[in-house]
């Protein structure tokens, strides 16, 4: 069961000052059931950018891959409390480009104790520069 599922609506307004915005994020509690969740919740939130499916099919294997890695690993359900995806694009991007990714995997303290309270996956998508 998930905790929170959010869809962000892309507009001009940039998270913390930078040129990236926030596309979609999802919260799972460690030890959740992931397929299922994850696949729906990652295509309604690129369905924006009109992707070329061969780009769809790695990024989602890839957000599959790295959220069943880090649900399994014994580390995370001994000192986590939940699994963050977060996916960003470039503010004002055009749609239909060629695209990329890179993922930046971290573990983050949201409670004011020192143990990381969640294991954070950021998918960053970035355009190519070919058309």
């Amino acid at each position: 069961m998930t905790e929170k599922v959010k869809h962000i609506a892309l507009s001009p307004n940039n998270p913390s000052g930078t040129d990236w915005q926030i596309l979609g994020e999802l919260k799972l509690p460690i030890g959740s059931n992931v397929n299922g969740t994850i696949n729906p919740w990652l295509r309604k939130s690129l369905d924006p950018l009109n992707l070329h499916d061969d780009f769809l099919r790695k990024i989602l294997k890839s957000v599959g891959e790295a959220a069943e890695r880090a649900m399994k690993s014994d580390v995370a359900e001994a000192t986590f409390e939940y699994l963050h995806i977060l996916v960003f694009v470039p503010a004002g991007h055009p749609k239909g480009q060629t695209w990329g990714f890179f993922r930046v995997e971290r573990t983050d303290t949201v409670t004011k104790t020192k143990n990381p309270n969640r294991y954070v996956i950021e998918y960053y998508l970035y355009q190519d520069g070919r058309s």
